[in-house]
């Protein structure tokens, strides 16, 4: 797992591609802010951070963020922390965080799609 912070930038980023959307733009939507939220958050948990942690899961959920996003994500995090309410953000947190549980699971062999299947 020492490279999953490397390779789940990768993930995100690559389904710009068939999303059509600047990653950053869609970084401003609920559901997509949550799925990508979502997925480096178990990226954090499956590295052994324990999420009790919040200062280091934050802050490698913010390099993981800031990595797909090709520049600093403080804004995203923030963003993401005030959004924890949102019925929107919600849904999108559990698909990303099963996208990549998923691909774990299948050892690459599952492809995440969170955000191409949701129109975002």
């Amino acid at each position: 797992m020492s490279n999953i912070y490397s390779v789940v930038p990768r993930l995100i980023s690559n389904q710009t591609v068939f999303t059509g959307k600047d990653l950053s733009e869609s970084a401003k939507e609920s559901f997509s802010l949550g799925y990508m939220f979502g997925m480096a958050e178990m990226a954090v948990y499956q590295s052994g951070v324990t999420l009790e942690d919040q200062a280091e899961t934050l802050s490698a959920i913010h390099r993981i963020l800031s990595d797909a996003l090709d520049t600093d994500a403080s804004d995203v995090v923030l963003l993401a922390i005030r959004s924890q309410q949102n019925d929107e953000f919600a849904n999108g947190r559990e698909v990303g965080s099963n996208d990549l549980g998923q691909w774990i699971k299948t050892k690459g062999q599952y492809v995440p799609m969170g955000l191409v299947n949701t129109g975002s």
